[in-house]
């Protein structure tokens, strides 16, 4: 991964006349070093991080945040497993983790040890999890206090770990904050509206396979801002900006984001124009926001949902809320899933996982929406060649179960159907071997 940093490295350093985004001043993270004792010029006290941060409108990197801290003694991967091993994560695929658009509805739980152990050395695999303000506190200590304080807040404190070459594509959420104990991490951000399709490449690329083949295709004024984030940094993002990570080495970080605020949605709008839409993640953000029948714009929700899919196609976030109004949107997507699938099963940069998430996530939805279960039993045949003697793999998607050994769906537990689908599902069955005998 050394050369593949440094490949990106030099792909950026060799930009010699054109302006690219992140020559913008407006636009180029800002790394500040924390004033430590006798130094105060050039140099961020930890008493006024909160109010900078806070002020912040593009991305900050706080190098040696932790310096000092007596917890930070104990950030080494083994001691963080010895400590914090028991702590329950779930386990997610990287490169569809934002198709729910954000934290897993399909939760696969497992130990922060076994999924170090286990899952991460497979570099398809990564978590990023909620955790509890308690264990952010246990981890971090209690230092400096005016960055800890925010934790009193209405924040969701947040795990991220992942292997070498693992990472998460592009999404976009909240104001975010990130403190990595262990490991490397490579960042790629766009500021609000200044990404498209083109940047993104296919939503089913992984951040491995961006990096290698959609980054280095991209004209340096069209190429994302990146930085790498080292152990012991602190990286803030502001709200609304498209990114996707790739870590370097074993990465284990803490952190947390906030909820969006009404000074978020101004940004996200400037990626998801009802005249021509870029960014689907923050198309489908805006309809979440407008739940419960208000909306607090000109546009209904389902517009939301559907500017999403016009700017992403396959984008399975939006199709799944989009299914809430209008269930042809799965059907639409599933048909040109159908066509790209073989093209996809020979594009040795698409994973046959990740087509299979494809699938279960389609076929989850509309069990969910109560829309035809016929289609969905149809969408998961096709999973089975896909995750054959993947054992591994299997139990990551919920499909195999450890405990007694079977490897098949359980309708009821996975797609959280209610009792009264479960008995339409029986009853259909039987009445179809009925027919059956009667021929």
């Amino acid at each position: 991964m050394l050369n593949l940093n440094k490949e990106i490295t030099e792909l950026y350093e060799g930009i010699e006349k054109e302006l690219t985004l992140q020559d913008n001043q407006s636009y180029a993270p800002r790394t500040l070093e924390i004033c430590r004792s006798g130094h105060s010029k050039g140099c961020v006290k930890p008493s006024h991080l909160r109010r900078l941060l806070k002020e912040a409108e593009q991305p900050v990197i706080i190098k040696g945040l932790a310096e000092g801290w007596p917890k930070n003694g104990s950030w080494s991967k083994e001691r963080v497993l010895q400590a914090h091993g028991a702590v329950g994560v779930t386990v997610s695929l990287g490169s569809l983790y934002p198709a729910e658009g954000g934290f897993p509805k399909r939760r696969v739980k497992v130990d922060l040890k076994d999924l170090v152990q286990r899952f991460l050395p497979d570099s398809r695999f990564v978590a990023f999890d909620k955790v509890t303000k308690a264990l952010l506190r246990r981890a971090l200590g209690t230092e400096p206090q005016q960055l800890l304080d925010r934790m009193e807040e209405d924040i969701v404190p947040v795990l991220s770990a992942g292997g070498p070459r693992s990472g998460i594509p592009w999404h976009t959420h909240a104001e975010s904050y990130l403190l990595c104990s262990v490991g490397t991490k490579r960042w790629f951000t766009f500021p609000p509206g200044t990404t498209g399709a083109k940047q993104r490449g296919h939503p089913f690329l992984g951040s491995l396979n961006w990096t290698r083949v959609v980054l280095p295709s991209l004209l340096p004024e069209e190429r994302p801002i990146s930085f790498v984030q080292h152990p012991g940094d602190f990286v803030y993002l502001p709200a609304a900006w498209p990114h996707l990570t790739l870590n370097l080495d074993d990465s284990l970080c803490l952190g947390w984001q906030n909820w969006l605020e009404d000074k978020d949605v101004h940004q996200l709008i400037k990626g998801c124009s009802a005249a021509a839409p870029s960014d689907p993640d923050a198309c489908t953000l805006l309809g979440e926001i407008c739940n419960d029948g208000y909306c607090p714009f000109s546009r209904q929700q389902a517009e939301f949902f559907d500017d999403a899919l016009r700017a992403s196609p396959l984008h399975l976030a939006a199709a799944g809320q989009a299914a809430q109004f209008d269930q042809s949107r799965v059907e639409e997507l599933a048909v040109l899933l159908v066509e790209q699938e073989e093209e996809l099963l020979q594009d040795p940069l698409v994973d046959n996982l990740t087509l299979a998430y494809g699938w279960i996530f389609l076929a989850q939805t509309l069990y969910n929406t109560g829309g035809d279960k016929d289609m969905a039993d149809a969408f998961l045949t096709r999973v089975g060649r896909l995750v054959k003697n993947e054992d591994l793999a299997m139990e990551a998607l919920a499909l195999y179960d450890k405990t007694n050994g079977t490897k098949s769906f359980d309708y009821a537990n996975d797609f959280n159907e209610s009792n009264a689908t479960v008995e339409r599902r029986e009853k259909r069955e039987n009445q179809k071997t009925k027919r059956g005998k009667g021929a």
